[in-house]
């Protein structure tokens, strides 16, 4: 495979794989998006880059605070359990490229990784009610989440934007 299928494979399956639209759809968020809920909230707040809907929300400056300082301690538990994710993954391949590895070796490692993982998504989802629910009042909530699909949104389109641009022009696209 070329360079320009791969790239082009690529942009096509970020467009069908999008779980945000660039059109006037509904937007969904999906369980497998990377960056999701509470944690583009607070990015948007860390990085002054929140859309206009999110005015809506009404954060007060001592909420934006506890936003940001979760955001940061959750970030470097994330930093952590990633590293620990990619290590018990590698001691999984290691076992399982072994020609002398045994089964019991290769599922004790891979429960290893799944202990791991689950780890993360434990972080992940305390760092969400965290922000949903000890630092957002109720009546937050909801424009919370239309704050977050917007923002969701415009990076899924910036991205798209990005991919596009590295597209070779289409006189070099393979004609399908």
């Amino acid at each position: 495979m070329n360079t320009k299928t791969f790239v082009l494979g690529l942009a096509v399956t970020a467009m069908l794989g999008s779980s945000v639209s660039i059109a006037k759809a509904p937007i969904k968020i999906e369980a497998g998006d990377q960056e999701h809920m509470a944690y583009s909230l607070a990015e948007g707040i860390v990085n002054k880059d929140l859309p206009k809907e999110c005015e809506d929300v009404g954060l007060d400056d001592t909420q934006k605070t506890q936003i940001a300082d979760a955001y940061f301690d959750f970030k470097k538990q994330k930093n952590t359990l990633e590293a620990d994710i990619k290590n018990a993954l590698m001691d999984l391949s290691k076992t399982m490229m072994s020609a002398t590895s045994t089964k019991d070796e290769a599922t004790a490692d891979s429960d290893a990784l799944k202990g791991k993982m689950m780890d993360f998504a434990n972080a992940r989802s305390e760092f969400d009610l965290k922000v949903f629910y000890d630092i957002l009042k109720p009546e937050q909530r909801a424009p919370a989440f239309k704050c977050i699909a917007k923002k969701m949104k415009k990076v899924a389109e910036e991205k798209l934007r990005k991919a596009c641009k590295n597209l070779p022009p289409e006189k070099d696209l393979i004609q399908l």
